[in-house]
């Protein structure tokens, strides 16, 4: 179950934006799924506003990196979907990160890209420790200088 949905520097998004589900407190039990978990979440969500305010640009972000990660688009045949009305945001990683539960387990899975090499040039995996109530670390990496014209994963293997 998605939980949290955060994109940065792709398309008509130059700042960070986000979607969350998490309850923020004040919700009746009723608008809550799993509400005797240690980690509740609502119910539903909704993306409104106004004409070209990017609603549809979230969703195609979503189903973009949805899409790198399951391998049916290859990061070196898209073009660059970075933000295009600041010249430095051409040159800056574009960020996606889901947060999902799965069974009782809350994963956080991020990676930025670089749109103009075609790379991925950071990539983490962190799963929720009820305990501290922080996110640890499962794997990190990030692309090396020494190897800046190749990719550090190959989603399509």
């Amino acid at each position: 179950m998605l939980y949290r949905f955060i994109v940065q520097n792709f398309k008509s998004f130059r700042d960070r934006n986000e979607i969350s589900f998490y309850p923020k407190g004040q919700e009746p039990p009723i608008h809550i799924a799993d509400a005797d978990s240690a980690i509740p979440v609502l119910k539903t969500a909704v993306l409104y506003g106004p004409n070209a305010s990017g609603k549809t640009k979230f969703i195609q972000a979503i189903d973009f990196a949805r899409s790198i990660i399951l391998g049916e688009l290859n990061i070196l045949s898209v073009s660059n979907h970075c933000y295009r009305l600041d010249k430095d945001s051409i040159n800056k990683p574009t960020l996606f990160v889901f947060e999902i539960k799965i069974e009782a387990h809350l994963f956080q899975y991020a990676f930025a890209l670089d749109m103009k090499n075609s790379s991925v040039v950071e990539e983490s995996l962190s799963v929720w420790n009820a305990d501290d109530h922080s996110f640890c670390n499962i794997f990190y990496r990030e692309q090396d200088n020494s190897t800046a014209d190749t990719d550090i994963v190959n989603f399509n293997d």
